[in-house]
């Protein structure tokens, strides 16, 4: 548990999207709601300028705070922080988890990257759920697997016949390091039962 300002969530979520996303990600986020003990941490794959616009169009049918992160950002329960495009996104802080923004080097092509971002939080060691969702290519699968290691994270991977491209999840689910995989209909509900 972690509480901060009076602020109190049991888990931060991480989730990794690219090709397809911000349809997945309304999908999502309209139907959580902001009670749940959680924070919310997204890279969507894309390029600077966009993120504003995606997250105002989602905010506006969820019942959580979306917001495009800002560097030093404390996460707070009920709210979902999304990359701004270009840049490396990472929480640092266990005991007060915080958003670092930079303009780091691209990793493995990627900037911002789903690896690096949940790599660092695997390095906290707080309890954490990872989702990966439709997209093109690997990014995420090292950062999956250093979640895995902490005994910390449970992994949710989005199925194949709800993704627009099913790459992404489909390195995760070949690699056998999903602890769930659903189609994005169904996330929200699990994601419910696994805090409750």
């Amino acid at each position: 548990m972690i509480t901060q300002s009076g602020n109190t969530f049991k888990y931060v979520v991480v989730i990794g999207v690219s090709t397809g996303g911000p349809q997945t990600l309304k999908e999502l986020f309209s139907n959580l709601p902001k009670e749940l003990p959680l924070t919310y941490v997204v890279v969507q794959h894309m390029p600077e300028g966009y993120i504003p616009n995606m997250a105002h169009r989602i905010n506006q049918i969820s019942s959580l705070t979306i917001k495009t992160a800002v560097n030093g950002d404390i996460l707070r329960q009920g709210e979902v922080y999304i990359s701004p495009g270009g840049h490396q996104c990472q929480i640092i802080n266990a005991a007060i988890p915080t958003i670092k923004i930079t303009t780091a080097a691209h990793y493995k092509g990627y900037r911002p990257s789903v690896n690096l971002l949940f790599s660092s939080l695997a390095k906290l060691n707080i309890n954490s759920i990872g989702i990966v969702l439709t997209g093109m290519g690997q990014d995420g699968l090292d950062g999956v697997q250093d979640l895995r290691n902490t005994n910390k994270s449970t992994i949710i991977v989005q199925d194949q016949a709800s993704s627009v491209v099913y790459g992404m999840p489909r390195a995760i689910y070949d690699a056998k390091l999903h602890d769930h995989i659903v189609s994005i209909n169904e996330m929200s509900n699990l994601i419910k039962k696994l805090v409750r």
